[in-house]
């Protein structure tokens, strides 16, 4: 009779040494972070935080930096429209007439002023003037009925834009070639202009490092 030989596993009844960051039947051994390990964490998460902190700072700056130039291209491209429309439209009255200089234009056209005690606005003959500001970098203007437009005093001034570097305006009449001949002064004496070319430059961020020019030109029907 063929005898079964069983061989005898031996046991080992040794506990079994767990080690941090091993597993033990599929979980995770309950063994703390060492003081190494919770500084390089802390160390990492504070790259994080740093490179999104400054990411999102320059994102904002950016951000408020074509803002601040959109708005004011935009502001500078109003004036020059409302101020064109408003010279084509000049009245030729002769107690006012048409005068500039580089920094300064005035002449007659009919405005809309609202009388003292009444909610009525009327449209009546005055005067209008811009005149650029250099120690405040703005560009003023008045609108004075007349014939009070005749005593105009500095407080009537308003301002219709700011942040300006420089402004200047030129005053053209056509020559016998049919080309324009520009000038920096225009006496009412003269008459009216043929056309006035306008070159404005502002500034696009709050510390002038950069600036935007603006140039128009448009002729003024004679009447």
């Amino acid at each position: 009779m063929t005898g079964i030989v069983r061989r005898s596993q031996s046991t080992d009844h040794r506990q079994k040494k767990i080690l941090p960051w091993t597993m033990d039947r599929g979980l995770w051994t309950k063994q703390g972070f060492t003081l190494l390990e919770l500084l390089a964490a802390i160390f990492m998460i504070s790259i994080v935080g740093t490179v999104a902190l400054t990411l999102f700072s320059k994102g904002i700056g950016i951000w408020e930096d074509v803002r601040f130039r959109s708005s004011t291209e935009y502001e500078t491209i109003l004036f020059l429209e409302g101020l064109e429309k408003e010279a084509r439209n000049y009245v030729n009255f002769s107690e006012i007439g048409f005068s500039g200089k580089s920094e300064t234009i005035r002449f007659p056209a009919f405005i809309n002023v609202q009388r003292e005690n009444s909610d009525h606005i009327q449209n009546v003959l005055g005067c209008i003037n811009y005149r650029f500001d250099r120690d405040k970098m703005a560009v003023y203007k008045s609108k004075i009925s007349y014939p009070e437009s005749t005593q105009e005093s500095s407080s009537a001034f308003y301002r219709v834009l700011k942040r300006v570097k420089s402004l200047n305006f030129e005053y053209g009449v056509l020559d016998k070639q049919e080309e324009f001949k520009w000038s920096s002064l225009w006496k009412k004496e003269g008459g009216i202009p043929e056309a006035v070319r306008i070159r404005i430059e502002v500034g696009i961020d709050e510390e002038f490092r950069n600036t935007c020019e603006f140039e128009r030109t448009f002729y003024i029907p004679i009447i």
